[in-house]
């Protein structure tokens, strides 16, 4: 089986075909893309249940767009994103409340706490108070 994605895998870069954006839960985590030169957006996106996929791609919204797909595909909707430049820091927050689970990411080329004030300003715009949200994720790690 695994021989078998591979070749898939491998056929499709050859074909020029776009690949799959790859899950970056911690706990999940599979091998990194890597990304071709000039390539500079990355896209995360995150699921309802705290998983996180990235997308790297030349254009800001296409990256986005291919990651929550994916992010939709495997984990199924709810999914956000957000497209970054590379040494961009990204906080993903869960929060949770009476209407269920949400994620919402943040990012900040200053440091991890403007990251984490983003994502919590995104939540607390949704509705969710910063008590009723977590750390679910934050890269780089």
């Amino acid at each position: 089986m695994k021989k078998r994605l591979f070749a898939v895998l491998v056929l499709g870069i050859l074909a020029g075909m776009p690949a799959y954006a790859v899950e970056v839960t911690p706990e999940h985590a599979q091998p990194p893309i890597h990304p071709a030169p000039g390539e500079p957006w990355y896209a995360y996106a995150a699921s309802s249940g705290g998983r996180v996929f990235l997308r790297k791609h030349l254009d800001e919204d296409t990256a986005k767009a291919m990651a929550e797909r994916e992010c939709i595909r495997q984990a199924g909707p709810p999914c956000n994103s957000i497209a970054v430049e590379r040494i961009t820091r990204v906080y993903v927050a869960q929060c949770e409340d009476f209407r269920g689970q949400m994620s919402f990411l943040g990012g900040s080329n200053r440091d991890m706490g403007g990251a984490k004030w983003w994502a919590l300003e995104k939540a607390r715009l949704a509705g969710y108070t910063e008590d009723e949200c977590t750390e679910a994720a934050k890269y780089p790690r």
